[in-house]
Formats: C-alpha cells, sequence, structure tokens
C-alpha cells in the first residue's frame, strides 16, 4: 500500500521545490513561507506558495504537492486553482494577466461580487482599417458562434442526459464530446 504523507509534509515538500530567491509578486518570499511553517500557520504557508508559484516557473510536481495539501486542509478552491496550474505546466499555456483601469482613470469604483467568477467585456479594437468601428460585423460573428455551440450543448445534454452534470478536464470533455457526436451522426442521423 502506498505511504500518503499529510498536508504539512506536502507543504514542506513544495517549498523545498522552489529556488530560495523566488519571490511573489506582493514581495513574500520562501523565507517567510518556512516561518510561516515553523510556525504552524499551514493555511498561509499553502497561500504565498500559491502566490510564488503564479509568479515564477513552477512544475508540475509542485503544483500536485499543493494540490494534495490543499485537498487534505478541505481548502477546495485552493486546490482546483493548484489542480488547473499543474494542468497549465504539464500541457503548456500563455498566461495573460489583464488589467482593469483604476478609479481615478474612469474604471470600477466598487468590487465585484461573487467567487472570482466574472466574464468581464474587454474592448478589443475591432477596426476596420478606415478607422470606423466593426463592431456590428463582429458582434454578427460571435452571436453565431455562440449560437452553434449551445446549440451543439444542448442537443448533447438532450440525447445524453449522463451528460448534463459533467464536469471533466478539457481534454477529457472533448473527447466524450466527440464521441457524442458520432454517435448522435451514426444513431440519430444528425448532429444539428
Amino acid at each position: 500500500m502506498h505511504h500518503m504523507d499529510d498536508a504539512f509534509t506536502l507543504i514542506r515538500q513544495a517549498v523545498n521545490l522552489l529556488p530560495e530567491d523566488a519571490t511573489a509578486e506582493n514581495g513574500v518570499t520562501v523565507g517567510d513561507v518556512r516561518e510561516y511553517i515553523a510556525h504552524q500557520e499551514w493555511e498561509m504557508a499553502l497561500g504565498i506558495l500559491i502566490e510564488i508559484g503564479d509568479s515564477c516557473p513552477a512544475c508540475v510536481e509542485f503544483w500536485d504537492l499543493l494540490a494534495e495539501a490543499a485537498r487534505q486542509m478541505t481548502l477546495d478552491r485552493s486546490r482546483r486553482w493548484c489542480e488547473w496550474r499543474g494542468w497549465e505546466v504539464q500541457h503548456g499555456t500563455v498566461r495573460v494577466t489583464l488589467s482593469l483601469l483604476g478609479p481615478e482613470e474612469g474604471g470600477r469604483r466598487s468590487a465585484f461580487s461573487g467567487d472570482g467568477r466574472l466574464r468581464p467585456l474587454w474592448d478589443i479594437g475591432h477596426r476596420t482599417p478606415g478607422g470606423t468601428d466593426d463592431a456590428k460585423a463582429f458582434d454578427s460573428v460571435i452571436r453565431g458562434v455562440h449560437g452553434v455551440a449551445e446549440r451543439a450543448n444542448a442537443l448533447l445534454k438532450v440525447t445524453f442526459k449522463a451528460l448534463r452534470r459533467v464536469s471533466l478536464d478539457p481534454k477529457a470533455i472533448t473527447r466524450i464530446t466527440r464521441a457524442a457526436l458520432v454517435l448522435l451522426q451514426m444513431e440519430h442521423g444528425r448532429t444539428s
């Protein structure tokens, strides 16, 4: 039987995977994590490790250790984030940080509510070579794409009731969806 380390051991192992000079954007360091570990401030140590890992390159093993530690500490949101970051490291991702305007520059004056689930609308500047706004054409394309995707999603979920509550990583759900579409075509003669 495989021995499973406790969350505290996993956190100690994860900190050893980082270079001593690794620093988060807010200035916290690996040394700060070691201090929190010495004082048995495990949740704080985990949070700082996540911040450091988001700021400097970290390996898949680092994210796996943190995900398992968060699971054992019943910190579901942190676990999901660490699993996602591990997936990004393993499969390759371009990470972009988007910044909103500050209130003094005309940006929001109140905080966003919720659990970080927000669908912001960004002005990505769709303009024609003559400089006129081409928003109507862009909106039409987006509506068309969304319409097809929403129709396909609804068709799959109506035909295959097992897909209604599926929550998997993107690669797995893509394989399931492809197989379901083939079955739809073969069994029902339709894909739209």
